[in-house]
C-alpha cells in the first residue's frame, strides 16, 4: 500500500511530460514535493514493532525522492532533456532530502507518542478494573459485618428500635427501650396493630411522615409524641424499608430529644451560626449593638468596627433611594425588605437581599437587619430565564408540530381547507409570531396567511407532491428584528419546517394512495360484473345472499329462472332434472357448512366450469357459503387478468395501512414527550426534543417506503427506545444484539414493523414491573429468513392485559393491530410469521417474546 502512492505518480508524470517540450524547473520541484508528501504515511501508520515490514514501507518513497532524476532520465524525460535551464535546480535534491529527514523524524515521533499514550491508557485501564474488584470486595465485607452487628445493636442500641410489618402494621419486635421512651413494657407491644396505640400527637405529622415513607421507601420526622401516662415528649423518628424472609417491614428508631429541643429553644437567642449577615440596631439612633462574625467573610469589615456605629457611616448601600424606601417603609410597618447593591469595606458591589424588622429586648425596641448575599440566585435566576426562554420555545414549535399533526387526520376536510388551516397555525411556532406569515404553494395554487407579504427575511422549504409535482412551505419575518446569534431563525426552527414539508408530503402521499386504493376498488367491481365467472353465495338454508349479474343472465337464459336474494336459486323444482341439480347442489352445500372447502370441475352445455365452493365464518360459526363458478375454457388469460387486480388491490392497501402506521407512530412519540414535558424537567427538555427531531425525520422519510435496511430499522429503533428511557428515567435498559453474518446494509424488510412490538414490551411489559427491566432485540439470519425477537422481562400479556383494563378499560392498541394486517397482507406473498411465547419462571409469567420472520 505504501509503495503505490509514489510509484504511481512517477509512472503518472513520465507519461504527462512526455508529450511537452519543455518544462520548467518549478514543474520538476513539484513533482519532488508532492512524493514527500506521501512519505509520511508508513511513519504515521505502521506498527513500528514490526521492523522488516515497517521498513519495507519506508524504502519505495524515500528511493522515488533520491533517484527521481534517474527515473526521469531512464523515461526520457529528465530535466538535462526538456527542463528550461535555472542553476538553482542542482541544490533541488539536497533541499529535498533534509525536508525528508525533518517530515519523517516528526511523523516517528508522533507515531511514538500516540503509541505511548495508548499503552499509558491500558495499564490505567488495568490498575481501574482491579481497584474495582477491591472496592467490591471490601464492600461485601462491610456488608456481612453490618448484618452481624444488627441483631447486637438492636437489643444493645442506646434508642428505641421497632420493625413494624408493612402489610398490615402490626408490629413484630421491638427493644428493651420501649419502656424508658414509650412508657410500655414490650410485651404490650409485639404482636399489636401500630394504630391501636396514639403516638402521634398531630395528625398532620402522621400523614406526612407516611406519605414521604410510600413515596421514598424511607422516612425522617421529628414531632410531638405520647406516651403510655399521657405526656408529650419531642421525640426523631427515623424509619426505612427492609425485607426479612421475603417479606417487607421497616424498621424505625425513636429517640428522645426533649433535651436537645430545649436546649435549641435557648439557643435560638444566639445568631453567630446564621449563614446570613445579621445586625442589631437601636430603632432610634440606628447605632449597631450586635453583629455575627458573617461580618468578616460578607462585608470584609471587623466586627470592632461595626460595633458603636450607625451603618450610614460606612456607605454600605450603593444607591440611596432605596435606602430611603426601604427605613420608609419600615417606620410605617415595623419591618421591610429590599433587593439592592450592597457596597463591601474594598468598594466592591454585590446583590443582596436586606429584611429589617422590629424586635423588643428589656422594653427597648430594635432592629433586626438580615443581610443575604444573592449573588448565586441572580444567577441561578438568569440561567433559569434563558432555559425558560428555550423551553417555550421547543414548546410553541411541539405544539405547532401536533396541531399540524392533528389538521392533517381530518380525511373529511378539502385538502384547501386543510392547508389554510395549517398555514394559520405556523406563524406561532416561530420565535416571533406577531410579525411571522406563512404561505404553502402547490403547482400553481397557494394559500396564505391574512397578513401575507413578501417580508425582509425568509424561510422554505420544497416537498414533493405525488401526482402533482413539488409544493413549497414559506415562513417571512415582515419586519427586521435584532440580530441573533443563528441568525434570524433559529436552528430549531429549520427543523420544524423540515419536519412541517415533510408531514405534508406524507398526507399528499397518503392522499394519492387512498385515491389509487377506491380506483382499484372500482376496477374491481366492474371486473367482477363484467367478468365471465359466475358469483353468488347462499346461507344455511340454501338462499341467496348475493350474485353477480354474469350469473343472474346465465340463470335466466339457461333456465329461464329470474332469482333474486332470499330465495333459492332454482326455486321451486319441478322437472325431475332441476330436481336433481339441486340434490347435487345441496350435497355440495351441505359439505361446505361443515367448515370444508369444496373444489370440483364439470362440463355444462359445452362449457367447462371449475366450482369454488368457501364457508363464510363469523367467529367460530358459518353462517354461508360463497361460490365462484369459472368458465375455464381460458382460464390461464382470465388468471392473469384477476391475479394482476388483487395483486394491485394488496400492494394499495398495503400502502394505505402503512402511510396509516407513519402518523400512528408519531403520535405516539408526541404523547411521550408531552408526558416527558409535564415533569417540568428543564434541564433536559432540549435534549429530548433534539431525540424526537431525528426519530421524526426517520419515521416520517420510511413511512412511505415499501422497503427500509435493518441499519436504517435499528437506527430507528434506537432513537424511539432512548425517547422511551428518558420518559421512564430509565427503568429499563435495552441491547439490541444482531448475528455477524447478518449483512445490515443489504439486507431490506417491510418499513416500520418492529416499532409497535417494541412499544408493547415498554409500555405493557417493562413499565408495569417493579424495579428495572431489560429488553432484547435480537437479529439473525437462517436460510434466506430473516428473524427478529423481541424479548422483555415484564409482567406478562396476562398480568398487563389486567392492568390496562383497569386503567384504560377505552383504549384499543393500534399500532399492534395494524402491523398484523400488514403482516396478513404480506403473507399473501408468503413473505412473514409471527409468533407470541409467554415466557414463566419457577415463580410465574417472566415476560413475552415476540419472534417475527421474513423471508428475503
Amino acid at each position: 500500500m505504501c509503495w503505490v502512492p509514489s510509484v504511481s505518480i512517477i509512472i503518472n508524470m513520465a507519461v504527462v511530460m512526455e508529450g511537452m517540450d519543455s518544462i520548467s524547473v518549478s514543474f520538476y520541484d513539484g513533482l519532488r514535493y508532492y512524493l514527500l508528501a506521501f512519505t509520511c504515511i508508513p511513519y504515521l501508520l505502521m506498527d513500528r514493532s514490526n521492523i522488516f515490514l515497517f521498513i519495507a514501507g519506508i524504502v519505495p518513497g524515500l528511493l522515488c525522492i533520491v533517484f527521481c532524476d534517474l527515473f526521469l532520465d531512464l523515461a526520457g524525460v529528465g530535466y538535462v532533456m526538456k527542463g528550461i535551464p535555472d542553476d538553482g535546480y542542482a541544490f533541488t535534491s539536497m533541499r529535498v532530502f533534509i525536508s525528508y529527514f525533518f517530515v519523517s523524524a516528526s511523523c516517528l515521533s508522533l507515531n511514538f507518542i500516540i503509541a505511548r499514550s495508548d499503552e499509558i491508557n491500558q495499564n490505567l485501564l488495568a490498575e481501574l478494573k482491579e481497584k474495582n474488584k477491591l472496592i467490591k470486595h471490601q464492600a461485601e465485607e462491610r456488608l456481612r459485618a453490618s448484618e452481624h452487628k444488627f441483631a447486637k445493636i438492636f437489643q444493645q442500641g442506646p434508642d428505641l428500635m421497632v420493625i413494624t410489618r408493612e402489610s398490615d402494621l402490626v408490629i413484630y419486635d421491638v427493644n428493651d427501650k420501649a419502656s424508658s421512651v414509650m412508657g410500655y413494657r414490650r410485651e404490650e407491644l409485639l404482636g399489636r396493630l401500630s394504630s391501636e396505640f396514639t403516638f402521634f400527637v398531630n395528625d398532620v405529622d402522621r400523614k406526612q411522615f407516611f406519605e414521604q415513607y410510600a413515596l421514598h421507601g424511607k422516612a425522617e420526622a421529628e414531632c410531638l409524641w405520647q406516651r403510655k401516662d399521657g405526656s408529650i415528649i419531642h421525640v426523631s423518628i427515623s424509619s426505612q424499608q427492609m425485607e426479612m424472609d421475603g417479606e417487607k417491614y421497616f424498621s424505625s428508631v425513636i429517640k428522645d430529644i426533649s433535651d436537645r429541643k430545649k436546649a435549641e429553644e435557648r439557643f435560638q437567642k444566639s445568631f453567630d451560626l446564621n449563614p446570613d449577615l445579621m445586625v442589631i440596631l437601636t430603632e432610634e439612633e440606628r447605632i449597631v449593638v450586635e453583629v455575627n462574625s458573617k461580618i468578616e467573610s460578607l462585608m470584609l469589615y471587623k466586627r470592632a468596627e461595626i460595633i458603636g456605629h450607625c451603618p450610614d457611616e460606612f456607605n454600605i448601600w450603593a444607591n440611596q433611594n432605596d435606602l430611603d424606601i426601604h427605613y420608609s417603609k419600615y417606620r410605617n410597618a415595623g419591618k421591610s425588605s429590599t433587593e439592592t447593591w450592597v457596597r463591601k469595606k474594598n468598594g466592591q458591589l454585590f446583590p443582596a437581599f436586606i429584611s429589617s424588622t422590629r424586635i423588643q429586648f428589656s422594653g427597648e425596641y430594635y432592629i433586626l437587619v438580615i443581610i443575604r448575599d444573592i449573588t448565586n440566585q441572580r444567577i441561578a435566576e438568569e440561567e433559569k430565564e434563558v432555559a425558560r426562554y428555550s423551553l417555550n420555545e421547543r414548546m410553541k414549535e411541539l405544539t405547532t408540530l401536533y396541531k399540524t399533526s392533528q389538521i392533517l387526520q381530518q380525511e373529511k376536510k378539502s385538502t384547501q381547507e386543510v392547508l389554510q388551516e395549517i398555514v394559520d397555525v405556523l406563524p406561532p411556532g416561530w420565535q416571533y409570531p406577531e410579525i411571522t406569515a406563512a404561505r404553502i404553494t402547490i403547482d400553481s395554487g397557494q394559500v396564505v396567511t391574512k397578513n401575507f407579504s413578501e417580508g425582509t427575511a425568509n424561510q422554505s422549504q420544497w416537498f414533493d407532491v405525488p401526482g402533482s409535482g413539488r409544493g413549497k412551505v414559506e415562513i417571512v419575518y415582515l419586519e427586521n428584528k435584532p440580530a441573533e446569534v443563528e441568525g434570524p431563525f433559529l436552528a430549531e426552527e429549520r427543523d420544524l419546517i423540515n419536519m412541517i414539508s415533510e408531514m405534508l408530503h406524507a398526507y399528499f402521499t397518503h392522499k394519492h394512495e387512498a385515491e389509487e386504493l377506491d380506483k382499484a376498488e372500482a376496477n374491481l367491481y366492474a371486473t367482477i360484473n363484467n367478468t365471465e365467472v359466475f358469483i353468488w353465495s347462499v346461507d344455511t338454508q340454501f338462499k341467496l345472499l348475493s350474485f353477480n349479474m354474469p350469473f343472474a343472465q346465465y340463470m335466466k337464459d339457461r333456465y329461464g329462472i329470474e332469482i333474486r336474494s332470499g330465495a333459492k336459486i332454482l326455486g321451486i323444482p319441478t322437472a325431475p332434472a332441476i330436481r336433481e341439480l339441486e340434490q347435487k347442489w345441496d350435497h355440495q352445500y351441505s359439505q361446505v357448512l361443515k367448515g370444508v372447502p369444496v373444489k370440483f370441475e364439470e362440463n355444462r352445455s359445452g362449457i367447462d366450469f371449475q366450482y369454488s365452493l368457501n364457508p363464510i365464518r363469523e367467529g367460530d360459526q358459518v353462517i354461508g357459503i360463497s361460490v365462484f363458478a369459472e368458465n375455464i375454457t381460458d382460464r390461464k388469460t382470465r388468471d392473469l387478468e384477476l391475479a394482476e387486480a388483487i395483486k394491485k388491490v394488496g400492494e394499495l392497501k398495503l400502502m394505505a395501512l402503512r402511510s396509516v402506521m407513519s402518523p400512528h407512530f408519531i403520535f405516539n412519540v408526541l404523547n411521550a414527550i408531552q408526558y416527558y414535558i409535564t415533569k417540568n424537567d428543564r434541564l433536559n427538555a432540549i435534549n429530548y426534543l433534539s431525540t424526537f427531531s431525528k426519530l421524526m425525520r426517520s419515521v416520517l422519510t420510511h413511512s412511505v417506503s415499501n422497503k427500509i435496511t435493518l441499519a436504517d430499522e435499528i437506527d430507528m429503533l434506537k432513537n424511539y427506545i432512548h425517547l422511551e428511557m428518558l420518559r421512564f428515567e430509565n427503568k429499563f435498559d435495552f441491547n439490541i444484539v444482531a448475528d455477524r453474518n447478518v449483512d445490515l446494509e443489504d439486507i431490506e424488510i417491510p418499513s416500520l414493523l418492529i416499532q409497535p412490538y417494541v412499544e408493547n414490551a415498554i409500555l405493557h411489559g417493562l413499565y408495569n414491573k417493579d424495579g428495572k427491566g431489560t429488553l432484547w432485540i435480537r437479529i439473525k439470519e437462517e436460510n434466506e429468513v430473516v428473524i427478529f425477537e423481541i424479548e422483555d422481562d415484564g409482567v406478562g400479556r396476562e398480568a398487563a392485559t389486567k392492568l390496562r383494563q383497569q386503567n384504560f378499560p377505552s383504549h384499543k392498541s393500534l399500532g399492534v393491530k395494524l402491523t398484523e394486517e400488514r403482516l396478513k397482507l404480506i403473507n399473501g406473498q408468503n413473505l412473514t410469521s409471527f409468533e407470541i411465547d409467554d415466557l414463566k419462571d419457577a415463580h410465574g409469567p417472566s415476560g413475552t417474546r415476540v419472534t417475527i420472520r421474513i423471508s428475503l
